[in-house]
């Protein structure tokens, strides 16, 4: 992350601000803080973290923004990642219809699908 940050500022010169989303089923997991230390020179990268674990699957499918959609397929396959195939296409679906029921157009749904 810290060197995606001064890439972007040396190309850029704008300010950032950097996000790492977590998927990882690890509860306690949660960097947020990059840094190194060499003869006496230090750098210390602070960063924002959002973990997908501590989101509620119920907040997500009241949520109107489409990028929760995202979220919560992400949250889904976390909770259930020992699913079988069959319960791996029901989520699918399930997520399909919220995006129904969301009223997305064609396209934004057809691309929320593909990107799962």
């Amino acid at each position: 992350m810290f060197r995606y940050f001064y890439r972007i500022w040396d190309r850029y010169k704008v300010p950032i601000t950097a996000i790492a989303i977590l998927a990882d089923e690890n509860k306690g997991y949660r960097p947020v803080v990059y840094s190194q230390e060499f003869m006496g020179t230090s750098l210390r990268y602070d960063f924002n973290s959002y973990k997908i674990l501590d989101q509620e699957e119920m907040e997500l499918r009241s949520n109107e923004n489409p990028f929760s959609v995202i979220v919560l397929t992400a949250l889904l396959a976390i909770v259930n990642k020992k699913v079988n195939d069959e319960g791996l296409k029901e989520i699918k679906h399930d997520l399909y219809d919220e995006m129904m029921k969301r009223e997305m157009d064609k396209g934004t749904r057809q691309g929320l699908y593909d990107y799962h």
